[in-house]
């Protein structure tokens, strides 16, 4: 998809498309800040690290349709904390246009975004959601 994904964002005339490799991680940061969107295509897997800077970045995670994969925390809930694209990215460019062209709506996806983040972490989720590798079932332990 890697491929399909650099020839998509060609067709975005109009956005500063940036992408490649070798630039420095606080660099990549840095400019991450200063965007409003980040393309993530899927890659070796649909879930990337990239992701979750973007997020905790304040940028809006376009990406394609990610209904069918449960994370945690879920920041990936279509129109509430992310901008969904179709597999094929046939609708990448419409996608990106109502994104640019609609501030509200991008700065709601990605307060929501960092909220999910934000409650997750300041939460015990993670302890529950490993409970099952360190206590037996039928266990009477509580986290609470």
């Amino acid at each position: 998809m890697r491929c399909e994904a650099e020839v998509a964002a060609e067709t975005c005339t109009g956005a500063t498309v940036l992408r490649g490799a070798g630039v420095k991680h606080s660099r990549f940061l840095a400019e991450l800040r200063r965007s409003k969107v980040c393309f993530s295509p899927f890659g070796y897997g649909e879930v990337c690290w990239r992701d979750y800077e973007a997020v905790l970045s304040g940028a809006v995670v376009l990406k394609p349709d990610m209904s069918h994969v449960e994370t945690d925390p879920d920041i990936f809930v279509a129109w509430k904390t992310y901008a969904p694209v179709a597999w094929d990215l046939s609708d990448l460019r419409d996608v990106l246009d109502r994104l640019l062209s609609d501030t509200v709506l991008r700065e709601t996806l990605a307060s929501n975004a960092f909220k999910a983040v934000q409650r997750w972490l300041n939460s015990d989720a993670f302890a529950h959601r490993v409970r099952s590798i360190f206590v037996q079932p039928d266990s009477s332990f509580s986290l609470s």
